[in-house]
């Protein structure tokens, strides 16, 4: 195991009438982060295709969360154009989420 990466995930649920949403019924997205830098280094998502999973790894990976996630939600806006556009956009907003807030309680930790 790597010391300096966290694991990050959240779903939501797909639209309707999707083949992915006929298998999964909800997507289901996770990243692997360096804590230190912020850097996303994996992620992984329940997409039915590979091309599909492979191609927003190719987006999302290498991006700095320290950065927000105004710029991957607006990276993802402009390349990926499939159905589960904004189940996907909403889930990388949910694991911003959590991003903040455990660097917020990291913080918390390191002055108590």
């Amino acid at each position: 195991m790597d010391e300096n990466t966290i694991f990050i995930s959240s779903h939501v649920k797909l639209p309707a009438n999707t083949t992915s949403q006929k298998v999964y019924e909800f997507l289901a997205v996770a990243v692997e982060v360096n804590i230190h830098t912020g850097v996303i280094m994996k992620t992984d998502l329940s997409l039915i295709t590979t091309l599909s999973k492979d191609f927003i790894s190719r987006v999302v990976c290498g991006y700095n969360m320290n950065d927000g996630a105004g710029g991957l939600i607006e990276s993802l806006e402009q390349h990926y154009h499939g159905f589960a556009k904004r189940a996907i956009q909403t889930a990388f907003g949910l694991i911003f989420k959590e991003y903040e807030g455990i660097l917020t309680k990291n913080d918390s930790n390191h002055k108590a």
